[in-house]
């Protein structure tokens, strides 16, 4: 009898060490009705037993045909609203963002790898102003966007040369893996001035990006470290900090040596990189809001996760419908060449290649057999289940005179 007692206070105690604190924003909201929820809600696992679909948002899209386009769910531990109309994203995403809506979930993998920094995730405030205010008019303004158009042109050549030798020599393409070189690189050029070394981690740190696990929604588990998930972050974090460390120390000495030179740049040096105006805003003492180097890593992976991975996979997917869809082909190509111009690499590969999909005995494909497949896959952007991989054909005229 006593060792049951002694084994329940045991529980109870341990149940309220780890139970995560209420915030202040989370007491002020209990009062408020919440949106119409499945019924049960489970202990610990809330309603994760719901989530029965292979795709997360293919389970939410059945539970909002029952109970409409705003309705809550707990994921294991956490409350969640779920919003599945264009206007309800616009109320949630901008109407209301600023005031109520911009403190958004971590995974521990996006904590932990942002620094706890990362300027999607931060609350509203004076760092949040200040730094959307760094992002919009001094890194993505029109003036530095056009300074870096050759540089982009030139990653778009990099990788229609490769489809060029491809069609040469009528060997297989993993398109889908081309494409993420030329967004990793794009963003490595642009953000840090190289790209090299830090490809592969990025890709690394956007794929756990894409991941979820239970430690994250169930917190007895968050706080026992139950699993592999944690480790891996330790050990993708392990890799990546040293390497954005090398990287900020060269820029800053390309930096010093370049005011030697009265800001001269030297031969084959690219003259705008992100990192240096953060580093600049870092040391200037007269700012308001000193930017810390913490704070520096936060935004160079936020600029990673935001322009790689959903950059390629959106040219991934349009590649695929247009390949399963030749009358739309046509017409793009014809809006391409008199409409737009090949200023993009979707406009690029359409007007110089046809791409001839490869089937699974390792044989091109003919007629209507030649279609893509378009099943989903799990993760943060909602990639393709199976790479697109093609032999690529060359349109000779258009292809050598963009080539030249």
């Amino acid at each position: 009898m006593l060792l049951e007692l002694a084994l329940t206070f045991l529980a109870i105690a341990l149940f309220m060490h780890l139970r995560p604190k209420p915030t202040a924003k989370s007491k002020a909201l209990r009062h408020l009705p919440n949106p119409p929820s499945p019924k049960p809600r489970l202990p610990f696992v809330g309603h994760l037993h719901l989530l029965d679909q292979p795709l997360l948002h293919q389970s939410l899209i059945r539970l909002s045909e029952r109970y409409g386009p705003l309705y809550s769910l707990y994921f294991g531990s956490m409350p969640t609203v779920v919003a599945s109309t264009p206007e309800l994203f616009k109320l949630f995403l901008q109407t209301h963002e600023a005031s109520s809506f911009n403190t958004r979930f971590q995974t521990s993998a996006i904590r932990r790898l942002t620094y706890d920094n990362s300027v999607a995730m931060v609350p509203f405030g004076p760092y949040w102003k200040f730094i959307r205010k760094v992002i919009m008019n001094d890194l993505l303004n029109a003036t530095t966007v056009n300074k870096l158009r050759p540089l982009r042109s030139q990653e778009i050549r990099k990788v229609l040369r490769v489809l060029a030798q491809s069609s040469e020599t009528q060997k297989p393409l993993n398109v889908t893996e081309e494409l993420l070189k030329w967004t990793n690189s794009t963003i490595s050029m642009m953000m840090l001035g190289e790209s090299e070394e830090i490809r592969d981690i990025a890709r690394e740190v956007l794929k756990i990006f894409g991941e979820y696990s239970l430690t994250d929604f169930i917190w007895p588990l968050k706080k026992l470290r139950v699993g592999k998930y944690e480790q891996r972050i330790d050990e993708i974090f392990n890799k990546y900090d040293p390497v954005i460390e090398k990287v900020i120390k060269k820029r800053q000495e390309i930096r010093k040596r370049r005011k030697e030179r009265n800001g001269e740049v030297e031969e084959g040096e690219q003259s705008v990189v992100f990192l240096d105006t953060l580093l600049q805003f870092a040391e200037d003492e007269t700012m308001d809001i000193k930017i810390t180097k913490e704070q520096i890593k936060g935004l160079v992976v936020d600029f990673f996760s935001a322009g790689t991975d959903s950059t390629a996979v959106a040219t991934d997917w349009a590649l695929s419908e247009l390949i399963n869809n030749p009358r739309v082909l046509q017409k793009a190509r014809e809006e391409v060449e008199s409409v737009v111009g090949m200023a993009t690499l979707l406009a690029s590969v359409i007007q110089c290649f046809d791409l001839q999909v490869m089937g699974p005995q390792g044989k091109i494909l003919k007629g209507n057999d030649a279609k893509v497949s378009m099943e989903e896959s799990p993760g943060l952007t909602v990639p393709r289940a199976n790479n697109l991989v093609c032999v690529p054909l060359m349109r000779t005229s258009i292809a050598a005179k963009l080539l030249s």
